[in-house]
């Protein structure tokens, strides 16, 4: 048997204590290099365009209602919501108090409250649980080429209730699309996919009073396919509503595809309603197309399959 001397076994200890610590320190610097790699990888996807970016929370899944061979010329996904290629920064809900605040390419979480006057959303998506995505309290509003994804059954509604301006936006995933109010307006706009439950009254566009200066142009509105309410209702419950102009949009969806109604809540029917120029999905609606009380003049509206007068 061979026995190792006391210097070079302290000698052989040596060299095993170096080659541990140059491992040690090969595995470190292998370590910091994947995550430099991985920090890179992260900060460059973050700059691909939008809707390269999987969003476990924003893609969610729900039963489309929009009919197969809808028309092409009205808004739809390629051309509301946030715009292809812009950055969001992530962010928990909001409340505005400023006067003139503009909330641009944010990705909030929650809701965004309005409190003041001229307040501006754009190129934002808010992904909410809440009442409402975006709840003027007080105050005005433009919101515009902004998407609102209504998460589960809490919400509402994906905006509301008087004096905004919404352009350009793409609304889905709450019960019902938007509520509107005193000066409204809705243009250019995609409203869709309400999510359904037991129980719930779907709506597209709602109003349900006191209102007036309602104005809905140029917008796809899609209630539920064949069932619920409507894709667009007017309705007096909790007050009256008056001046409400539905022009040149793509209408479909409901158990009525327009609903103005008298609630008998003692404020009368809808006053001074139009309806012009829309074109209207044939069988989408399960009884009829329309159900109107009080003041509703009809003016141009078409069937989508072969443009003749809806009557």
């Amino acid at each position: 048997m061979v026995r190792q001397s006391a210097a070079d076994d302290v000698h052989h200890r040596g060299l095993r204590s170096a080659v541990g610590g140059w491992r040690l320190a090969a595995l470190v610097c292998a370590v910091l290099m994947v995550l430099v790699v991985t920090v890179v990888s992260m900060e460059w996807s973050d700059t691909e365009p939008l809707e390269e970016v999987s969003n476990p929370v924003s893609d969610v899944a729900t039963p489309s209602d929009a009919p197969s061979g809808a028309p092409s010329d009205f808004p739809g996904p390629s051309d509301t919501g946030v715009p292809a290629g812009t950055r969001l920064t992530p962010s928990g809900s909001l409340v505005v108090t400023r006067d003139g605040t503009t909330i641009d390419g944010l990705e909030v979480e929650g809701q965004i409250r309005v409190e003041a006057e001229q307040v501006t959303i754009r190129r934002s998506r808010i992904i909410t649980e809440s009442n409402l995505g975006i709840q003027v309290d007080a105050g005005s509003l433009v919101v515009e080429d902004t998407e609102v994804v209504g998460v589960g059954e809490r919400c509402q509604a994906g905006i509301g209730w008087a004096n905004y301006t919404a352009r350009r936006v793409d609304v889905h995933g709450c019960r019902d699309g938007l509520k509107v109010g005193d000066n409204t307006v809705v243009l250019d706009s995609y409203i869709h996919d309400q999510v359904r439950g037991s129980g719930f009254h779907n709506d597209a566009i709602q109003a349900s009073g006191a209102a007036s200066g309602i104005r809905i142009e140029g917008n796809t509105v899609l209630g539920p396919l064949r069932a619920s309410v409507s894709a667009i209702k007017i309705s007096t419950q909790q007050g009256p509503i008056a001046d409400v102009t539905i022009r040149n949009n793509y209408l479909s969806g409901g158990g009525m595809i327009i609903y103005v109604t008298d609630k008998e809540q003692g404020h009368g029917p809808p006053q001074n309603v139009e309806i012009v120029d829309n074109v209207l999905e044939r069988d989408s609606f399960r009884n009829r197309w329309l159900s109107s009380d009080g003041d509703v003049r009809l003016i141009g509206n078409v069937w989508h399959d072969d443009r003749s007068p809806v009557t």
